[in-house]
């Protein structure tokens, strides 16, 4: 377990590890950046936040979503919202910076359906929705691939499909490999849906992904970090339930999107992005603070990439960005 010292500085919470008791590989740290529109990744202005954002903080890693519209939870019919040519172009620009790549698949529904709920009633119906979805998603790894991006996600919160359906992700994971060989494969469940699956043991599944939006307090107000830190490892609480998961699957995970926004509200509801419009900046490079000495604190968490990039009360303040940067230089 990682010793950790905690300083405050200039109103700014700065972390650096000292020696540690149980050497950990590094922890990598990236920013998710989703784009909702087919050319998002190609606009000049998308380039430019980029660029600004990593000369600020010099994260090493960035996620670059691939998002797919569906017309319903038990539909058949999913296409790609943004195009092959825009993932193409926003890996590349994310390579000229010198940074390394996860691209991970998006579902969306209408009316904000979320995506746990895409399920079926029968095998074989599941089976035409996994072959459809390969159908679509498969160019992307391959792009991928070819781009010799770091880490490639299969699956995005598809809890109403986590279960009872190992058959079907182990054939989807052995595409994958077969396509991107010696690739870091994963797939990501939702923090509400952790229990283990059989899949997760397939041999070519480098690590489990878990988008980790644990509410870490019960009302409103400001908290510092190590009262953000305690909530994370109380009995039975979010660290109790990660590594659970671990010591089941024994495969390191990756905290693919865990996102605190700008309110007073962050932590009451980290995936809300309605409530209180009161912006606490403090209160979210606290949250960042905290999520990062949590994670180096614990050696099975392998990845933690915050959520998100100029993606409104998401994107981070100056304080959180203060926090990334001052991380990156210990």
């Amino acid at each position: 377990m990682a010793a950790m010292i905690v300083l405050v500085s200039w109103g700014v919470t700065r972390i650096s590890e000292t020696q540690a008791h149980r050497p950990r590989a590094p922890l990598i740290v990236g920013m998710n950046d989703p784009q909702w529109t087919s050319n998002g990744y190609e606009q000049v202005s998308w380039g430019e936040g980029l660029n600004r954002f990593y000369r600020q903080t010099h994260l090493p890693w960035i996620a670059i979503d691939v998002v797919f519209a569906q017309t319903a939870p038990h539909s058949l019919i999913i296409h790609p919202v943004i195009s092959l040519k825009a993932v193409n172009t926003a890996i590349n620009e994310a390579e000229h910076l010198g940074l390394q790549v996860l691209i991970r698949p998006l579902i969306v529904l209408p009316h904000h359906v979320p995506e746990q709920t895409i399920s079926f009633a029968t095998t074989t119906a599941s089976m035409r929705w996994f072959s459809h979805y390969w159908a679509v998603y498969s160019p992307f790894v391959r792009l991928g691939y070819q781009d010799h991006v770091g880490a490639i996600s299969l699956g995005t919160e598809l809890s109403g499909l986590q279960t009872g359906r190992s058959s079907q992700w182990n054939h989807l994971i052995d595409e994958a490999y077969t396509m991107a060989p010696k690739t870091v494969l994963l797939v990501s469940v939702n923090w509400s849906d952790l229990q283990y699956v059989s899949w997760m043991h397939n041999p070519h599944l480098a690590a489990i992904g878990v988008d980790a939006y644990f509410p870490l307090a019960h009302s409103t107000g400001n908290k510092d970090v190590e009262q953000i830190i305690h909530q994370w490892i109380v009995p039975k609480g979010p660290i109790s339930a990660l590594h659970k998961l671990h010591q089941v699957v024994g495969k390191p995970l990756w905290i693919t999107e865990v996102g605190y926004p700008n309110r007073v509200n962050a932590l009451v509801h980290p995936w809300k992005v309605s409530g209180p419009l009161n912006p606490d900046g403090a209160l979210q490079a606290n949250a960042y603070a905290a999520a990062l000495a949590v994670a180096l604190r614990h050696h099975y968490i392998q990845a933690l990439f915050f959520y998100a990039l100029g993606n409104g009360s998401y994107n981070p303040g100056n304080g959180a960005e203060e926090v990334l940067r001052q991380f990156e230089e210990h």
